[in-house]
């Protein structure tokens, strides 16, 4: 009994290391988060493709957004969307007071993406998680944007996220960044965001 315990301890630690250091969501949070990101009612604004705006509070269901306005009883799907904004963050990642998303189309189908960085160079991650995971990147789906042109950094022959994304920071900056220069590939993002505002 007592091994077991130990082995239940040292798997719920793995699972957050794995969270804190490497940007992947426990099993235990991924289903708490999948319930709060269900049922989390967040404040924001909903831009349209015809330039409209939408307030109110907004939950992401899947691939849909739906908001409840002060006219609305029941929360509604927004079609149409092309970007959400929700006023909370995790600051973890992001340094300003809210979160964006954008539905883009990349690969073969749309998706909403998460943005992690902008200024020079925009960073994206394809996750409708704001801070229901404190530091979680989705590394598997992580979307370069250099003028209008979008890359996915993380391809089939990708056998290290650390390396591809140190490996995409020095050529678009012009530095010589190694792994070992990074805690976690959490830390990359910073940096990305850094050089791209100044």
């Amino acid at each position: 009994m007592k091994h077991l315990l130990n082995t239940f301890i040292f798997m719920l630690f793995a699972q957050f290391a794995n969270a804190q250091f490497y940007g992947k969501p426990p099993f235990y949070f991924k289903i708490t988060a999948n319930y709060q990101k269900n049922h989390k009612k967040i404040k924001g604004i909903i831009f349209l493709k015809n330039g409209d705006k939408i307030e109110g509070q907004i939950k992401f269901r899947k691939n849909t957004v739906m908001i409840r306005t002060q006219d609305d009883n029941n929360f509604r799907i927004v079609q149409q969307a092309t970007q959400v904004r929700l006023y909370e963050v995790d600051t973890n990642l992001i340094e300003q007071d809210y979160t964006d998303y954008f539905h883009l189309g990349i690969g073969k189908k749309l998706a909403w993406y998460r943005q992690l960085v902008s200024g020079k160079v925009s960073l994206f991650d394809q996750t409708t998680y704001c801070n229901e995971i404190p530091n979680y990147v989705n590394f598997n789906k992580i979307i370069l944007k250099q003028d209008s042109t979008y890359k996915n950094i993380i391809n089939f022959w990708t056998t290290s996220y650390k390396t591809d994304l140190v490996k995409s920071l020095n050529q678009l900056f012009s530095k010589n960044f190694k792994n070992t220069d990074f805690k976690s590939k959490t830390d990359i993002i910073r940096q990305f965001r850094f050089l791209s505002s100044n």
